[in-house]
């Protein structure tokens, strides 16, 4: 974000006085975008224009606030197209042809049904993996494990290696 606000500010320095400010509003608009777009905030909680001007307010290299109008159009033009990477495109197009799709049939996915099954089938295979390993490494290690009271016996019966493993 610096090299861009810095970059920005070079080769357009008739917008900003500094590039702490092209890098402050950067930031503020990617807060934005998330906040805008994001499905995990409630719309009640998002951001308003005013809260948006609000919050940048004083970020200018005096101490000064940005253009109003500056401010509003950024805030129009992410709410009418957020910015979004190509691969994160493409998968949620992806997931939501498949949601298209099996919602034809079955209403249960509409309510997360499948999308639970999916998550417990997962953490089936994870556990699964993990206790196949375990059991390799107890297999590795010697039969016959010598529990007197001199515990070096027992150390040196097991190399580090095993015991930090997953």
């Amino acid at each position: 974000m610096e090299k861009f606000a810095e970059c920005f500010t070079r080769q357009n320095g008739n917008v900003f006085a500094s590039a702490d400010t092209a890098f402050i509003l950067g930031f503020s608009v990617i807060m934005l975008n998330t906040d805008l777009h994001s499905p995990n905030i409630k719309p009640e909680k998002k951001m308003t224009k005013d809260s948006f001007i609000k919050m940048n307010r004083g970020i200018s290299v005096d101490g000064t606030d940005l253009p109003e109008e500056l401010l509003i159009g950024i805030f129009n033009r992410i709410l009418k197209q957020p910015f979004t990477l190509k691969d994160d495109d493409h998968e949620r197009a992806k997931v939501n042809a498949a949601f298209d799709s099996s919602t034809l049939f079955d209403s249960s996915s509409i309510f997360g049904s499948n999308v639970e099954e999916r998550k417990r089938e997962k953490f089936r295979k994870e556990r699964d993996e993990m206790m196949n390993a375990s059991e390799q490494l107890f297999r590795k290690r010697p039969t016959k494990l010598s529990f007197s009271k001199d515990s070096t016996k027992l150390m040196e019966s097991v190399s580090p290696a095993d015991v930090v493993k997953p």
